[in-house]
């Protein structure tokens, strides 16, 4: 196997990935991020984003101007391209579905409507880097069908962001 020359995230140790990890066919994989957008032009993301949707109606359409989902979506599948940083999923289909606004902001309505699309399109696995103390009911509907729909499908959301001992938020709450 031969040696990465990109950078490697602490996460890649944290989760344990060995180099037979990274020579795994995650091609077929399709990731969704609901989250701030994407840095569309990103050499470590034009290639691997399929599709990228504003939920939110920003006058910046899906693109990130806060760089929180793009930092998201680069962990997950940046390209192995030989420059800036790998995802531990690099290769796979990743698909950017803008939930949160040029603010950081979003609404139960644009989350849902993130997660609608994460179904229409069939996704594999969605990550939702984003909570709060509450959730309108709809959301826990949508994502329970999503990953009810066939075996093998995933959804992640944050526990928390802001350091301290609060009870997990939601969506990552729900069981």
């Amino acid at each position: 196997t031969a040696a990465l020359s990109e950078t490697v995230d602490w996460s890649h140790g944290f989760l344990g990935l060995t180099p037979d990890w990274y020579n795994a066919d995650v091609s077929s994989v399709r990731v969704g991020v609901l989250d701030t957008g994407a840095a569309l032009t990103h050499p470590d993301l034009r290639d691997a984003i399929v599709e990228a949707v504003d939920c939110t109606n920003s006058p910046s359409g899906p693109a990130d101007v806060l760089g929180h989902g793009s930092w998201c979506l680069g962990a997950i599948g940046a390209v192995a391209n030989d420059i800036g940083v790998r995802g531990i999923a690099a290769g796979c289909k990743l698909y950017s579905f803008k939930v949160l606004n040029d603010q950081g902001w979003g609404t139960d309505d644009t989350i849902a409507r993130g997660l609608e699309l994460a179904i229409d399109f069939d996704l594999d696995v969605i990550s939702m880097s984003l909570g709060g103390p509450s959730m309108h009911p709809r959301i826990q509907e949508l994502l329970h069908q999503f990953v009810t729909m066939k075996p093998r499908r995933f959804a992640f959301a944050a526990a928390g962001n802001d350091g301290k001992n609060t009870p997990v938020n939601f969506p990552g709450r729900w069981p």
